[in-house]
């Protein structure tokens, strides 16, 4: 954070969060029925966001069904992108969306707006996108986002992340960005992410930013559907001891040599090492941070640290200047 660079931080299990609070950022939970507050709908007009928009939808109406969408479709679809775009901000939200859909004939599966139907209004899913106002704000420098209630349920997921993913797309501009995906293989294990993931961390690395990605399991890395493009575009890899490292995983899957793998085995949690791996090069580095307990609390959130947090922000405010001295004095009693 010494280079002040824009941070987008996709969390589990509230684990970054109060790290991300403590140096002044916004934190949102995403909570299965509760409104998320997003709106795709209300972008505002581009031919990009119009294109993007379209896909979007086409998402929508296919990602748990297997009726595809057609040509005619297709043409539904965009000229109903384009009339929403010529309403007023206030009457483009899903369930008005849902209404030009409506009235035209088939020959195959469900209509376009039977299909919408779980998306809007009383639909089960109409808490992520049928909302009255797009309140998603990335003018924060240090932005998190938990995600743990959608992780497993890929029908609300993909559709979240494309929306997400195309406004973070929106602010690289050339300055200095970090996007941090925890347990990222599992946020993006979606046939809809496989095809664009190479171009989408190519575009990144041009555009000054870098985005990292960490997991517990290298199997279930491994196994994602995006987890080759992932690997092929990540040139540096951190390992962290693993005395049960897998060689299958390890060597085929990250092309580990059969020294570091043994390397990676032999070390140990106590010895703060672990095994920095940049192309066909590697090196052992340490961090050890004994005697750094307080900033150690802060980097790696609990239950009860975090809950800790929580009852001192609803007393002291969410400034952490006010809350923050208040947590480290506090931490040791938990």
């Amino acid at each position: 954070q010494r280079l002040n660079p824009r941070t987008v931080y996709f969390d589990k299990d509230h684990g970054a969060e109060i790290y991300l609070r403590a140096i002044g950022g916004n934190y949102t939970t995403v909570r299965q029925g509760i409104p998320t507050g997003l709106n795709p709908l209300q972008l505002p007009d581009t031919p990009e966001n119009r294109a993007f928009v379209r896909d979007w939808i086409r998402l929508l109406v296919t990602i748990d069904n297997n009726t595809p969408v057609t040509p005619q479709d297709s043409d539904i679809i965009a000229d109903a992108v384009n009339a929403n775009f010529e309403e007023p901000i206030e009457h483009r939200r899903l369930r008005i969306f849902a209404e030009l859909l409506s009235g035209h004939e088939i020959s195959h599966g469900a209509s376009l707006a039977a299909r919408m139907a779980k998306w809007h209004s009383a639909g089960e899913r109409a808490w992520l996108f049928d909302n009255e106002r797009d309140t998603l704000a990335l003018d924060n420098k240090i932005i998190g986002f938990d995600l743990t209630s959608i992780l497993d349920d890929p029908i609300s997921r993909t559709p979240w992340l494309m929306y997400v993913f195309h406004r973070v797309q929106e602010i690289l501009d050339g300055q200095k960005v970090i996007i941090m995906l925890d347990e990222g293989w599992k946020l993006l294990d979606d046939p809809a992410f496989a095809a664009r993931i190479k171009d989408w961390m190519k575009t990144i690395r041009k555009q000054n930013g870098i985005i990292g990605f960490a997991t517990q399991a290298v199997r279930d890395a491994l196994r994602s559907s995006v987890g080759d493009a992932i690997i092929e575009q990540s040139p540096t890899q951190i390992f962290l001891p693993n005395p049960r490292a897998d060689e299958n995983d390890y060597c085929k899957g990250f092309g580990v040599s059969k020294h570091e793998l043994k390397i990676i085995r032999k070390l140990t949690p106590e010895s703060r090492c672990f095994l920095l791996k940049h192309g066909t090069d590697s090196v052992i580095a340490k961090l050890d941070l004994t005697g750094m307990d307080d900033f150690i609390a802060v980097l790696s959130g609990r239950t009860q640290t975090v809950q800790f947090m929580h009852d001192l922000i609803g007393d002291y405010g969410v400034e952490p200047e006010y809350w923050l001295p208040k947590f480290i004095e506090g931490r040791n009693i938990l």
